[in-house]
């Protein structure tokens, strides 16, 4: 047995740069979108369901996802899960068939899934704990930034070399980032101790917070993916922008969720309640109203900048609150499967919901968006109303990895 007791920043740039590239298979499809659905003739509403397919393993597997990495070993998993995104891009390059591409993106889905659930057991393994709030905080980012990533980078050369190449490149750069990984994140260790936190849960009810927290992360989920759908479809739609500048701006939205994430990590270890992020679900209708209004696309721009800001504060709030709720190691990889499987339920709702409010009208969609992320806010108030902060504590303990 060995302590960790010091932060491997090697290991944690390489985990997160594999939850970008996972994360940007999200927006893999929304960046090339107008191409894709010219090349297969589909409509917006099933494109919608491209895009989010690929959360539909997470959202029925996810808490077995959780069980799956921890027979199988976080490391071994992140590889796997990258992997299989590898290869499932490549198949979709290879197809020109709308049902074929859906199949293609459930494969990529399960990758997705194991990357998301081993990523935040690495990074509590691998942290002390006096970093480990900033670095799941800076994992919470990984979503925007994959999306941003992928929006801008398919936005600039997916009109010039076609989406089956923009998918090829997906792939090559996935299975880079993968050969990354098992370079930098060490072999041989698996958790099996306390996380550090110190809440004892009563038996039998510990989970209740916890899937409060998850009820409440599916509607945030449903809108941070949707809107990176919404926005570019409705710069080129109603501002009749072209694809470039609209992948643009909705990369440049989507890293607006960064300092937001960043800005809630600052706030948490200052000692502000966990509660209190919860509220900035409030602000999220508003901000729609101007974002998809018949204003100036600045306006609308910014306005969905402030929605992907609060978004940043809400997400980074879930993944720092989950080693508090789970408070007992072993439990880590359960919480975070429930965590995933909520989440990927609303980013796989999300984008086909409003795009087919979209269908019916813009000025609709705010109204959606209160409806869902109202109700989404309470919950995750609920979960967290009594705060609970970890006391400082000893990393994991490590034992050797099957």
């Amino acid at each position: 047995m060995s302590i960790n007791t010091g932060t491997r920043w090697g290991t944690v740039v390489s985990v997160y740069l594999g939850g970008v590239l996972a994360a940007s298979g999200l927006g893999q499809v929304a960046a090339v979108l107008p191409l894709m659905q010219n090349g297969l003739g589909v409509s917006l509403a099933a494109m919608g369901w491209a895009v989010s397919v690929i959360t539909v393993t997470s959202a029925v597997a996810g808490v077995a996802g959780g069980v799956w990495v921890q027979r199988l070993g976080a490391r071994r998993a992140l590889l796997a899960g990258l992997a299989t995104m590898a290869v499932a891009a490549a198949g979709g390059a290879l197809t020109d068939h709308y049902g074929t591409l859906l199949a293609t993106r459930v494969v990529a889905g399960v990758g997705y899934l194991l990357v998301v659930v081993s990523g935040p057991a690495l990074l509590v393994r691998h942290t002390h704990e006096r970093n480990r709030t900033t670095a799941l905080a800076v994992w919470s980012t990984f979503v925007p930034i994959g999306i941003a990533l992928s929006s801008f980078v398919g936005g600039l050369i997916g009109p010039g070399i076609g989406w089956p190449a923009w998918f090829l490149v997906c792939a090559a750069a996935t299975a880079a980032v993968a050969v990354l990984v098992a370079v930098a994140v060490p072999a041989g260790a698996r958790q099996t101790a306390e996380t550090g936190t110190t809440e004892k849960a009563t038996p039998g009810r510990w989970l209740t917070r916890p899937v409060l927290l998850a009820l409440g992360f599916c509607a945030v989920s449903s809108i941070s993916v949707a809107l990176s759908v919404l926005l570019p479809a409705f710069l080129i739609e109603q501002r009749e922008l072209p694809l470039w500048t609209a992948g643009t701006i909705n990369a440049v939205v989507s890293l607006v969720s960064v300092p937001g994430s960043l800005l809630a990590g600052w706030l948490l270890r200052r000692g502000v309640g966990y509660a209190w992020l919860a509220l900035g679900s409030v602000v999220l209708p508003a901000a729609a109203l101007f974002a998809f209004s018949s204003a100036s696309w600045p306006v609308n721009a910014v306005a969905a900048g402030v929605m992907s800001l609060v978004n940043g504060v809400l997400i980074a709030g879930v993944f720092a609150v989950v080693p508090v709720l789970a408070g007992d190691g072993r439990r880590m990889d359960l919480v975070n499967g429930l965590i995933t499987q909520f989440g990927s339920i609303g980013a796989l709702l999300g984008p086909p919901v409003l795009t087919r409010t979209a269908s019916w009208g813009w000025e609709i969609v705010p109204l959606v968006v209160a409806v869902i992320v109202l109700p989404g806010g309470a919950l995750v108030w609920a979960a967290v109303r009594r705060p609970r902060r970890p006391r400082p504590a000893p990393a994991p303990a490590l034992a050797e990895e099957r």
